[in-house]
């Protein structure tokens, strides 16, 4: 049994290896020892090196040229020539073929003895040595028994299609290299996220695609290098590309048709079926396609089985999309006469994917086939499915299949859920009145409270989405009269209550009322989740930032297993990320790093994400992204949430987004951009509550501050009026118009006050900062620079240490100077990594005389010019030099300053 070592991401860990630790047979067990624990090609070049020999295995598409590529160059940077052999089909027909190919290793091949002594043992290198005719195979495999070569071979597994034309005789032999000892093996897996997203980021560049759309071309690729690269290079070309118009190249579409053929005909057919419909449970699947043909795909990572629901098989959606851009193939009319057998499995309790309810959905909408499926399945199992697949197309924005879909539940028999779809579809199609309408003839026929929460919800959301707040009172007066009315319609009538007062700051009353629906267990998980949320946010805009952080913590544990850890409902977790994200945002903070969940929920086993979910989730990767530092890729973020959002209930959420998109566009400098979106915001409705109306005049501040023809005064002044109830909102905005140049003593005041008085550890970090400014102190601002630095808002940090340059070269410390523009683009490099923490830069790494001395090589200066420079002897500068040089690594003078400038 092979067991795979833990994943982690490395410059080798884009090739998605997984090393093999053990290999155990009926009779012996040998130990082989493991390379590159993380991956790392640096450790599999010193194991060949080091006279042992390793065996690289991978499918077509995991990588295995990229890998071979790396060593070469990695044995050429260690002074050592590997001689590469490139193995074929038409080579392996000939004895010795592929090895008399190389003129270099065919003078090994005659020769009668190993190499002179002195001489380093020659290393190999083959490309598909699976491919090699028997005689090649066994020569290298005894020529690195007696040591003569050490040898990297790379090759398909034994049990893959592509093994299937090599020679029997080669695979044992190859195998036999790796069971005897004499050979290390290393397995290359599908890719992880984190090293998708390295290989991304190599072939596109930084921030070419942005976190959603990665997500797709990761779980699209199937975890295929080669895949994911060809469809990252065809997204390159145009960033602006909607994720589904990825192009299918030919090189892709060959691949693929390969990878297909090399299954048999059921397993086609099976995959075909799968990847169509999203999804198939297991045991329906196993009524019209052979059991064993699952199995087989099983085994072989076609077919997956979702986590949260073990009896799911899906497939990676890259066969879905070859079979949606191929010509028609002779398994189609089969596979469509496998959709029409599973549409008549059906029962009441029966789990489909959002695609196969569409599916079924949709076929049931032609030629009268509705009335039929009611009579053999049951008018409550058809609603349900036809309510699914409205859902689904909602989500996707398809509105008129949407309508089409809830007219189709309601045909079945007037129900309350079917005259909700019917609401949210037209208002989709911007009928919101008939929308209203629909819900109020929806009322008389409640029959539990669970269709009660469900229609107030989306009631009172369209509401505020139409920032129709006068509305919600009569409403929630009326909704306690309602049918079947009970304890989670009555939290939901609260959290009404609730959201109004969010949406005109009055914290107090949020807190209160929110605090006293999360208490209560009574009331639906969302419910309490979403008032918690906004209880948190409540508590810290008054002030209490420590109470409110807590307060999140204390939602996490409500919406988490006590047992596993996980999230109980995935809506509520994006819903927590995505208010802290607000609550970071707003406070001008980032503490804590919330992108791996991000990351987390959108690379999960399973289906794809809502597109409500998905806006959810990009607008919080926006605000990780722009307190990193990041503005590029907060750009692309903002613009792929805010196209995410479509229907009405989302007006003000979009109007929120357009305002802090158009912030970041403003400090990017494109002010015709930011403009445009100031501009959607005001048609949104931004300036209907003061929440929304608060970060569109942030954002009007901040996109307006450069112009010369502004009234920025008046800005400040009503910025400011509109945050003097919220504490901790006013210290942020003091410190953003003080920072600008603007503001009054009075201001200045205020603010220390409130960095006194509030519980803001931030917020005296932001007062820090304009008195270091004020005292012209070079070195208190980059401490204070180090120090938002340390809290990951490299944004805040990138801009105290422009402020020290200032500073010293205010003072004429052209030395000083140099050193914190280092630090500066330092700090610019981590803020594009989301491994920053990990990050150690050269200047950390050197005391601070090491990197001052660094610096002065860096600038041509010769010891003796930087002892005069800096009044030290040229003995103590030689030992700066030395001490710098083993720390790291670097073994000349002329490399350590060749380091030194490249991290400038």
């Amino acid at each position: 049994m092979r067991e795979k070592t833990a994943r982690s991401t490395s410059i080798a860990g884009v090739m998605g290896i997984t090393s093999v630790t053990s290999v155990t047979s009926t009779s012996t067990s040998t130990s082989t020892s493991v390379v590159g624990e993380d991956r790392n090609v640096d450790e599999i070049v010193a194991t060949l090196t080091g006279g042992r020999s390793v065996l690289v295995v991978g499918t077509l598409g995991s990588g295995k040229s990229f890998l071979i590529e790396a060593a070469i160059q990695a044995l050429v940077a260690a002074g050592r020539l590997p001689l590469t052999v490139r193995a074929a089909a038409p080579l392996s027909a000939t004895p010795f073929g592929a090895l008399r190919a190389n003129p270099r290793v065919a003078q090994l091949l005659d020769a009668a003895s190993r190499p002179s002594t002195g001489e380093p043992t020659p290393v190999i290198v083959v490309d598909d040595g699976h491919l090699l005719d028997a005689d090649s195979a066994r020569w290298i495999s005894q020529a690195v028994h007696v040591a003569r070569i050490t040898a990297l071979v790379v090759s398909a597994p034994s049990s893959s299609a592509e093994a299937r034309r090599a020679q029997p005789d080669t695979l044992t032999e190859l195998d036999e290299l790796w069971i005897s000892g004499h050979a290390a093996r290393v397995d290359l897996g599908p890719l992880t996220f984190a090293e998708a997203e390295e290989l991304i980021e190599a072939e596109a560049g930084h921030a070419v695609v942005d976190r959603i759309r990665r997500a797709d071309l990761y779980r699209a690729s199937g975890g295929s290098r080669l895949f994911l690269i060809e469809m990252v290079r065809s997204l390159a070309e145009d960033a602006s590309a909607p994720s589904s118009g990825i192009r299918i190249t030919n090189r892709i579409r060959d691949v693929l048709r390969y990878q297909l053929n090399t299954l048999g005909r059921s397993q086609r057919v099976c995959l075909s079926l799968v990847s169509r419909l999203g999804g198939v449970t297991r045991p329906r699947l196993s009524r019209v396609v052979e059991a064993r043909a699952i199995d087989r795909l099983l085994e072989k990572g076609y077919l997956v089985t979702d986590a949260r629901n073990p009896d799911m098989l899906r497939a990676p959606s890259i066969f879905s999309t070859l079979r949606d851009n191929a010509d028609e193939t002779e398994e189609t009319d089969e596979v469509d006469d496998l959709v029409d057998a599973l549409g008549e499995i059906l029962a009441a309790e029966t789990a489909l994917s959002a695609d196969e309810a569409t599916d079924i959905a949709m076929r049931w909408s032609f030629d009268g086939r509705l009335p039929k499926a009611v009579v053999a399945h049951g008018a409550g199992t058809v609603r349900r499915i036809v309510l699914a697949a409205s859902t689904e197309a909602i989500e996707q924005g398809r509105f008129r299949d949407a309508l089409l879909f809830a007219q189709m539940a309601e045909s079945t028999g007037p129900s309350a859920d079917a005259r909700l779809a019917l609401s949210r579809a037209l208002s989709g199609l911007r009928r919101d009145d008939e929308a209203l309408e629909t819900l109020e003839a929806a009322v008389p026929l409640l029959q539990e409270d669970e269709e009660a929460l469900r229609l107030f919800q989306w009631w009172s959301a369209l509401l505020i989405g139409l920032a129709r707040y006068e509305e919600l009172p009569a409403l929630s007066a009326t909704a306690e009269g309602w049918p079947a009315v009970g304890p989670l319609l009555r939290g939901e009538i609260l959290a009404a209550r609730v959201q109004a007062a969010y949406a005109f700051m009055e914290w107090d009353d949020v807190a209160r009322w929110g605090w006293e629906i999360f208490e209560d267990p009574d009331y639906a998980l969302m419910t309490r989740v979403r008032a918690g949320v906004e209880t948190a946010s409540a508590l810290a805009y008054r002030g209490d930032v420590t109470a409110a952080f807590r307060c999140l913590e204390l939602i996490r544990r409500l919406n988490s297993d006590p047992v596993s850890g996980r999230a109980l409902d995935e809506v509520a977790q994006v819903t927590i990320l995505t208010g802290e994200a607000l609550l970071r945002f707003t406070l001008g903070m980032c503490v804590r790093d919330i992108l791996s969940e991000v990351e987390e929920i959108l690379t999960r086993t399973g289906p794809r994400p809502s597109s409500t979910m998905l806006a959810f989730l990009a607008y919080t990767g926006a605000v990780a992204d722009l307190f990193r530092g990041d503005l590029q890729a907060a750009d692309l973020e903002y613009r792929a949430a805010v196209g995410r959002f479509t229907t009405a209930d989302s007006s003000g959420w979009r109007a929120g987004i357009h305002s802090e998109h158009a912030l970041v566009l403003g400090m990017l400098g494109d002010t015709v951009s930011a403009g445009s979106s100031l501009r959607q915001a005001e048609d949104l409705g931004a300036a209907r509550s003061p929440v929304t109306r608060h970060l569109l005049t942030r954002a009007r501040y901040v996109a307006t501050s450069q112009s010369i023809t502004e009234d920025l005064a008046s800005i400040e002044r009503e910025l400011l009026a509109l945050s003097e109830g919220s504490p901790a909102l006013h210290a942020v905005n003091l410190y953003l118009i003080l920072t600008n140049g603007g503001g009054t003593a009075e201001d200045r005041g205020t603010l220390q006050r409130l960095a006194a008085e509030t519980d803001y550890a931030l917020g005296a970090l932001l007062e820090q900062h304009i008195v270091a400014v004020e005292g012209g102190d070079g070195r208190e601002v980059e401490r204070v620079a180090a120090a938002f630095a340390a809290t990951g808002a490299y944004l805040l940090a990138l801009r105290a240490q422009e402020d020290a340059i200032a500073a010293h070269g205010r003072d004429g410390n052209a030395l000083r100077m140099s050193q914190a523009r280092r630090q500066l683009a330092a700090y610019g490099v981590l803020s594009r990594r989301s491994d920053a923490a990990e990050v150690e830069t050269t200047a950390t790494r050197l005391s601070e005389r090491e990197h001052q001395v660094a610096c002065l090589i860096a600038e041509g200066l010769s010891n003796r010019q930087i002892a005069d420079r800096l009044f030290l002897s040229v003995r103590t500068v030689e030992s700066h030099i030395y001490q710098a040089r083993l720390k790291l690594g670097v073994p000349t003078r002329r490399g350590l300053a060749e380091l030194v400038d490249a991290t400038a």
